[in-house]
């Protein structure tokens, strides 16, 4: 039987749904799939200038070092690369400004002229997401779950909106972060919401995240802030709150997972106000050396 020729083998690939890369041992793309390259013409990246071929894959997912859903990503990426694991996946999501989207990322092995390299594939799951939301939603249980995380949150807000005591008021300032700093308090509220997404993903896929180190920078950038409990409690909750809106089935996993996180990020707050100093609430922006070594 005669073999496939690699015109063959292109056009197999092009016919495929997902978004398909091949990724060499440096992380620079050699190929893509018309699925690919339709995706990055339709999606901000029109002459494939970062997600085309040459383009470097590993830089081009981290544009921002604060996109936490990349770094696991990345890290996956080179671990399969290195050997250390045979595959890796994950799923993630890629809204865009008109829809909800979700994708699944899938990475395997395979040898490219004598060194290894990846075979990256990015596999749109919206249908299954919304379908899995939606039959969730229509259960018994998930009510009764969803009334359940309403009445924690109902609980949190309560203790957040408690009038500060004279120390804590003098300290930390009167309004709260999100008030006083609204455009702060959102961007650390989304990161969160993203560490909440990863500690649910190793729970339930045994896959290691930076989960520590998220919540030490997320404590800095707070403690810069000036901010008190009060405002982490604000924080977690309104990460929880965009968590129960979706209706999942695994809205009580979000829940159980979250009271470890509070307390871990109270813990890291609490050592940023022991080693630094507690001044007046001020943007953050100037030299900051706490927060320098918690993103190294």
């Amino acid at each position: 039987m005669a073999s496939l020729s690699h015109e063959l083998y292109r056009q197999v690939l092009d016919a495929l749904p997902p978004h398909i890369a091949l990724v060499d041992a440096q992380g620079t793309i050699v190929y893509v799939n018309q699925a690919w390259r339709r995706f990055a013409v339709e999606n901000g990246d029109p002459e494939l200038a970062f997600t085309g071929v040459g383009a470097n894959y590993f830089a081009s997912c981290l544009p921002l070092p604060d996109d936490i859903s990349a770094i696991a990503a990345v890290e996956g990426m080179r671990k399969v690369l290195s050997g250390a694991n045979e595959s890796f996946e994950m799923e993630y999501p890629c809204h865009s400004p008109t829809e909800l989207r979700w994708f699944l990322l899938q990475v395997t092995p395979l040898y490219l002229e004598g060194s290894r390299a990846l075979l990256v594939s990015h596999n749109n799951i919206t249908h299954r997401r919304l379908a899995w939301s939606a039959a969730f939603a229509d259960t018994d249980r998930g009510r009764q779950e969803q009334a359940s995380g309403s009445e924690e949150l109902e609980n949190l807000a309560r203790l957040s909106g408690a009038s500060p005591a004279a120390m804590t008021a003098r300290t930390f300032g009167v309004l709260p972060l999100s008030e006083a700093m609204p455009d702060i308090f959102r961007e650390l509220t989304e990161r969160y919401a993203q560490v909440l997404d990863m500690a649910l993903e190793q729970r339930t896929y045994k896959v290691q995240h930076p989960i520590s180190r998220e919540l030490r920078v997320i404590a800095e950038r707070l403690g810069f802030a000036r901010a008190g409990p009060r405002d982490v409690i604000d924080t977690h909750t309104h990460a929880l709150r965009t968590k129960l809106g979706r209706g999942e089935r695994v809205v009580h996993a979000y829940f159980d997972e979250s009271r470890v996180l509070l307390l871990e990020l109270m813990g890291y707050l609490a050592s940023y106000y022991r080693t630094y100093a507690v001044g007046v609430r001020q943007e953050p922006g100037v030299h900051n050396p706490g927060l320098q070594e918690g993103e190294r």
